[in-house]
């Protein structure tokens, strides 16, 4: 997972954590457990903080779903599945890490919830307990994923959060970034399965530091995909910073006596910053977009800002007709989107 978005402070105490791992193939002392207390303590602020902007974004994905759900459906269905599913993590965790403690230090259930802490825990140093509810007491074969509380449950689960980012983030390193490594780890120089490498014969201190490190990672990658969610829905949508009053006149505005004015009153909205291109000539609608051949701007200007204005001087009798495509580009800038109409107003000269 990616470190790029992650604060000074988060990254430093994910760098803490790897130092005081490698410090406990040395010796494990009050020092080195205090140590891993801090630590955890700073990961669990940061899964709070995580959590505070997410249920931000969730509150916004709604509104922008009530507001139009044709638009914004698909995203927010991935959405909520993406909570559904970090939340599923998270809170499983969380009972794993009571039930830990509880085990530990033989707790009985109903106490207050500070009680489960491992800042009160008096069996910080058990290397044991993880092993016993994680593991079982066959390294090579250790419980399996259907098994309350296993390293394998957990694991599967994170899988099932991984298996979903792939189904909506298409860009392979984007998401290789976010998904949470579940690879084999390095222990004495040998390279061991996930659950074995997190969580087996640790200090317990070091075992609910790591469970805590998996919940921030979790929220971490949560953020990440839902900001990619919500940044989708406004990749194709342009910005306009004028709007006015438009009339469309159905026949023209040369009304002969007897006949009927008709015309469309629309609200117009354009860009002053970012002039279109207005192209003249024979459009050709047999491509993905519809373009001119060998289109012509040499009587196309620009009176007001954002707005092209198309001038002609007649030079035969009767009918003149004329098309054109206009062309704008995307909120990305780096591609256009061309519009024509085929019904464009004929110049008849008398």
């Amino acid at each position: 997972m990616s470190l790029g978005d992650m604060e000074p402070r988060q990254k430093m105490i994910n760098l803490m954590y790897l130092v005081l791992l490698c410090m406990l193939a040395m010796n494990v002392s009050k020092e080195i457990l205090q140590s891993f207390l801090i630590i955890n303590e700073g990961l669990e602020r940061t899964t709070e903080n995580f959590e505070s902007k997410i249920d931000h974004t969730y509150s916004e994905f709604s509104r922008k779903m009530a507001d139009d759900p044709e638009k914004v459906r698909v995203n927010y269905e991935h959405a909520q599945e993406l909570k559904e599913n970090a939340d599923d993590i998270v809170e499983s965790i969380a009972r794993l890490k009571v039930k830990l403690v509880a085990t530990a230090d033989a707790l009985p259930e109903g106490l207050h919830d500070s009680a489960y802490s491992i800042e009160h825990c008096h069996s910080k140093d058990n290397q044991d307990v993880g092993s016993q509810i994680m593991i079982g007491p066959d390294h090579a074969n250790p419980w399996p994923s259907t098994q309350e509380f296993s390293a394998l449950e957990l694991k599967s689960k994170i899988e099932i959060f991984n298996e979903h980012l792939e189904s909506f983030v298409h860009n392979k390193e984007a998401v290789a970034e976010m998904q949470i490594p579940l690879s084999q780890v390095k222990e004495h120089g040998h390279l061991v399965n996930w659950e074995i490498g997190n969580f087996d014969h640790l200090p317990l201190a070091a075992t609910v530091t790591n469970l805590t490190r998996f919940q921030a990672a979790i929220r971490n990658s949560e953020a990440d995909a839902l900001k990619r969610l919500m940044s989708e829905l406004g990749e194709d949508d342009f910005s306009f910073d004028a709007v006015g009053i438009r009339v469309i006149p159905h026949n023209g505005t040369y009304i002969t006596q007897g006949d009927s004015f008709m015309a469309d009153v629309v609200i117009a909205a354009w860009s002053t910053t970012k002039n279109p291109q207005l192209l003249i000539g024979t459009v050709d609608t047999t491509k993905d977009q519809p373009d001119v051949v060998n289109g012509d701007t040499s009587n196309v200007v620009f009176k007001t800002k954002g707005i092209p204005t198309y001038g002609v001087k007649t030079s035969a009798l009767g009918e003149q007709k004329w098309g054109g495509v206009l062309k704008i580009k995307k909120p990305n800038g780096d591609t256009t989107v061309s519009y024509t109409h085929l019904t464009l107003p004929t110049i008849y000269s008398v």
